[in-house]
């Protein structure tokens, strides 16, 4: 018949999917355990380190104009860079700090010399300070022009537009509310007050060492203007410094340039990136300036060496922070000064961390413990309604007795099946479904089952009506259920129990009519 294949298909279905389900879960632990993870974890590293920017097959700087420091600076120390990251530097001449903002912005150039002040600095790294950029007011000594301003309606050169060089300027000029649309000429470039004599001054922000500024003072048609209120500029703009420009700096002849101390502000050329530069990069750059040029065009005795910030100084500069490589280079003992500290700070806390230790590990028992009691309070009452599910079947068990109508046994089929299907459903945890009683359970719904289904196929094929079938007549399908005998084919044994079924049938049936 086709309700016991259901019944048992449907029990060893659900048995089968549990094992499954715990067989591919220990498998999956176990291969996460063996292979999984630290496959896992390699792919992560290796997609980092594709994702970290590399190296760049050519190296390209934008400096500023062919005369200036900037450019002269770069083209001592490219060769140094190219020897520590064996590829070709590129320099490439421009207008000056915002040109060369814009490049590095537009991924034109990987590296940038970079006035501070001039730009905004937000979207990129300072790789190293170089030098200090000194503002300069260099006037013609027949314009008559004594002070700052004296400046205004004359033809003052402040630099090419897009350079940082005018950008100081226009800051300075602003300051003592001198517009610069009142000024004329002041596009050009500052060594033109050497041959043009209709310009009267330049304000030229440059480093000491210029070239062209120090052939334009050492004329003595030129004279440096000071500027008094440096307090009141550093101020309001933070990156610019005070500075004294001493005596005889650009010439110690008589009269020496300047004739004395000139009061000014300066600010500073740092080398700078974009944010997402390559690490190696950076390294290489530190190498060559603070190890191979620095130490090197010192020794040879080039002129822009003295005006480049050392080590030492550039340790001791604050106005920005440096990239974390360039800052690991200058500071290379400094992680292990704090570990030294920390390492000094954890003896003196010895008994404050044993202590908290100690609390730890007993609230972690105390957790495991709780943990524990929950799971077994989870069990307990698991097996509180097991044994109710088992009663049931006992209550349908004993219903069933003596009943052989075939709708009354099957419903006591559904019966039993619902309540094995509930307890499958209900009772989950693991530690239970291993126990003997829930064995016990369902051998107890299979002998049910099968005594039930019993019955209804021999009412089934003795072709008659059960309800009319003589008081005398032996009914097997009534032999009490039990979890370890089966009935026994021989003819004596069966007599003795149809006998024994037949009494406790007629002496409850007796006592219900009671």
């Amino acid at each position: 018949m086709p309700e016991p294949t259901l019944y048992r298909d449907v029990e060893r279905t659900m048995t089968s999917l549990g094992q499954q389900f715990r067989t591919i879960l220990r498998r999956t632990l176990q291969l996460w355990k063996g292979w999984i993870g630290p496959v896992v974890v390699i792919m992560s590293l290796l997609l980092w380190w594709n994702l970290q920017p590399s190296m760049p097959g050519i190296i390209r700087v934008a400096t500023a104009n062919q005369r200036g420091q900037y450019h002269g600076f770069a083209t001592l120390w490219s060769p140094h860079l190219r020897e520590q990251c064996d590829r070709e530097v590129l320099l490439l001449p421009t207008l000056g700090s915002k040109e060369n903002a814009q490049l590095l912005r537009d991924h034109e150039v990987d590296l940038a010399i970079l006035q501070i002040g001039s730009v905004n600095m937000s979207d990129f790294v300072i790789i190293a300070p170089l030098f200090p950029d000194v503002v300069h007011i260099v006037v013609r000594k027949e314009s008559n022009i004594d002070s700052i301003d004296d400046l205004k309606g004359k033809a003052v050169t402040l630099g090419a537009i897009g350079s940082g060089m005018r950008e100081s300027a226009i800051t300075l000029l602003k300051h003592y509310n001198i517009e610069v649309e009142s000024l004329t000429q002041t596009d050009a470039y500052f060594f033109a007050l050497d041959d043009d004599p209709t310009l009267d001054a330049a304000i030229v922000t440059t480093g000491f060492v210029n070239s062209d500024l120090r052939t334009l003072l050492r004329d003595h048609r030129f004279k440096l203007l000071p500027i008094e209120e440096t307090d009141a500029i550093n101020r309001h703009q933070h990156y610019f410094t005070s500075m004294i420009i001493p005596t005889g700096l650009y010439s110690l002849e008589t009269p020496p340039v300047p004739v004395q101390p000139i009061q000014t502000v300066a600010t500073t050329a740092v080398l700078a990136a974009r944010k997402n530069v390559s690490r190696s990069l950076v390294k290489a750059v530190a190498a060559s300036l603070y190890q191979d040029f620095i130490q090197t065009t010192r020794v040879s005795g080039e002129p822009l060496a003295p005006s480049v910030m050392t080590a030492q100084q550039a340790r001791e500069w604050s106005d920005f922070q440096l990239h974390d490589v360039t800052h690991s280079y200058l500071f290379p003992y400094q992680g292990i000064g704090a570990m030294a500290r920390v390492v000094e700070g954890l003896a003196a806390m010895k008994e404050v961390i044993f202590a908290l230790g100690a609390g730890i590990y007993f609230l972690w028992l105390w957790r495991k413990r709780q943990r524990r009691r929950l799971e077994r309070r989870a069990v307990e009452s698991q097996l509180r309604r097991l044994e109710s599910l088992l009663d049931e079947t006992i209550r349908i068990e004993e219903s069933q007795i003596g009943d052989v109508d075939k709708s009354l046994l099957l419903a006591s089929l559904d019966e039993v099946t619902r309540v094995k299907l509930k307890a499958l459903n209900e009772l989950t945890h693991e530690e239970l479904r291993g126990d003997q009683m829930f064995f016990i359970f369902l051998q107890q719904c299979s002998n049910l089952t099968r005594k039930i289904q019993l019955k209804i196929s021999m009412h089934s094929s003795n072709g008659m009506n059960p309800l009319s079938a003589p008081p005398n007549a032996p009914d097997i399908a009534d032999a009490p259920t039990t979890t370890t005998r089966k009935t026994s084919k021989k003819a004596k044994k069966k007599k003795a129990t149809r006998t024994s079924t037949k009494k406790k049938v007629l002496k409850k049936r007796s006592s219900r009519k009671g």
